[in-house]
């Protein structure tokens, strides 16, 4: 039977071959005989599966699909690395209203006892969530992790990610997750509604509808092949509609537009004054 080492270093990535060579050799430089170099491969259409298979150390596990999630868990120290994994991830202030996430937490343990809930990021009202969570009784169920650099690992041991906000801009942290592959549960504030696709990458709830964003949740647990099938056409929609490539492109048809409405303007206005297009006065006569 396998048994797992006491440090596993788990390394996210895609279509990233030379950066994850470079941390690949990093971790396996480390002496240690307990040590184990986990990769999420999130579907490398590049070198990358060419490059894994060449690593022969035995210290090195590629995990893709169904298994990463696992993975992602127990390098969180989710004591329960197979039962669902619900998250959030964001600044601990009124505008995300994470205590409707622990409320809505709290709805979903009544179903799933085992569940993990991981809260990501930190800020004034983490001490006032940590109590919420203890008068839920969920406190053992409820992982506060603080500020964290590698949310890829954190988004690839989710089974839902759920964002509980009063108002966003358009919040890159759903963004984040529907790359991810992960299936979303958020309020349908603002820019939100203009990322998740109601029915198709996620579901949409009222603000401060706790009782709807549990439903929804439990709805996802409970059928995995929803959840799945939500996640991919998220994945496919960042790429599609949110990538930097598009995003450059719009960026720069937009410069285009507004360059060019300036001239006309300019134009116009030179014209309106008896200036011709090289800017000099024509004459009267």
């Amino acid at each position: 039977m396998y048994s797992a080492p006491r440090c596993s270093v788990v390394i996210p990535t895609y279509n990233r071959a030379h950066s994850v060579g470079d941390a690949i050799a990093s971790v396996l430089r480390q002496t240690m005989a307990d040590l184990e170099c986990i990769v999420v491969d999130d579907g490398s259409t590049d070198s990358t599966p060419a490059l894994l298979a060449s690593i022969t150390d035995p210290r090195l596990r590629v995990l893709r699909g169904r298994h990463a999630g696992v993975a992602a868990a127990r390098n969180l120290g989710v004591a329960h690395a197979r039962a669902p994994v619900v998250g959030m991830v964001g600044r601990l202030a009124r505008q995300k209203a994470p205590g409707d996430f622990l409320r809505a937490a709290a709805l979903v343990a009544r179903e799933f006892p085992a569940a993990t809930f991981l809260v990501v990021g930190d800020g004034p009202l983490r001490a006032t969530l940590e109590g919420l969570a203890r008068e839920l009784g969920i406190a053992d169920r409820v992982r506060f992790l603080g500020f964290r650099d590698e949310v890829p690992v954190v988004l690839a041991a989710l089974d839902v990610f759920a964002l509980s906000s009063l108002w966003e801009g358009l919040p890159l942290t759903i963004l984040e997750a529907m790359a991810a592959g992960k299936p979303v549960v958020a309020t349908s504030v603002n820019g939100v509604a203009e990322v998740v696709q109601h029915g198709r990458t996620g579901w949409l709830v009222s603000p401060q509808q706790v009782e709807q964003l549990a439903a929804h949740i439990v709805t996802l647990l409970r059928d995995p092949g929803i959840a799945r099938s939500m996640g991919e056409a998220g994945r496919r929609r960042v790429r599609e509609r949110f990538s930097i490539e598009r995003t450059v492109a719009e960026l720069s048809d937009l410069y285009q537009d507004l360059y060019e409405a300036k001239c006309h303007a300019d134009a116009g206005a030179a014209a309106q004054h008896g200036y011709g297009a090289q800017g000099t006065r024509r004459s009267l006569r």
